[in-house]
């Protein structure tokens, strides 16, 4: 782990592509995504993998977290601090595993290592088990409803946006990778 991932410094260029990211976020999970009260697919993974690679843990977590609470205030809904806990804990997780990953020297099996990692733990843990568990304690599935049916109703989401990630997260760092070449993102030391 790079102590440079906690130090990518602030700029005005930062701030506008971190805005811009919150931007698309909030598109791809409020109003592109396939919704039902307890499963939901969609691309909004996609500027938080963005971020995670150019600027590091910290940057991709208050993406996630200013995201969350944004888009959720559009919506009319009240955040749930847990679901929140969760997009900040996603994208540090993202930016832990993935930070500078364009630029790397790592081998193949390396990369992927890293890329499966982040995967997992986000998908498994911060999706499935938290995420279930913060919207089974707010009673939207019902409190009638034991807590594993709701894990085991949001699995099939799971699986699939697993297997979404996975295929795409090495496209999002190639993206990551032209955008350096092109000096449209930082040079960070």
């Amino acid at each position: 782990m790079s102590k440079s991932m906690f130090r990518v410094p602030f700029s005005i260029k930062l701030l506008v592509q971190l805005a811009m990211l919150v931007a698309l976020e909030i598109v791809l999970n409020r109003f592109l995504s396939i919704r039902t009260p307890i499963v939901k697919i969609g691309f909004a993974f996609v500027p938080i993998v963005i971020c995670a690679t150019a600027h590091g843990p910290i940057w991709a977590s208050l993406v996630y977290i200013i995201a969350d609470v944004t888009g959720t205030l559009i919506e009319g809904n009240v955040p749930l601090p847990g679901l929140t806990l969760s997009c900040a804990c996603i994208g540090f997780v993202f930016g832990i595993f993935l930070f500078e990953l364009d630029r790397s020297k790592l081998s193949s099996a390396k990369m992927w290592t890293r890329i499966v990692l982040a995967v997992a733990i986000n998908q498994l843990v911060f999706s499935l088990v938290c995420n279930s568990y913060w919207l089974w304690s707010a009673g939207f599935i019902g409190r009638d409803v034991p807590y594993i049916t709701c894990v085991g109703a949001r699995v099939p989401q799971t699986l699939i946006l697993t297997a979404v990630q996975l295929v795409l997260t090495p496209a999002l760092i190639q993206i990551v990778r032209i955008l350096r070449k092109q000096k449209l993102l930082p040079q960070h030391a």
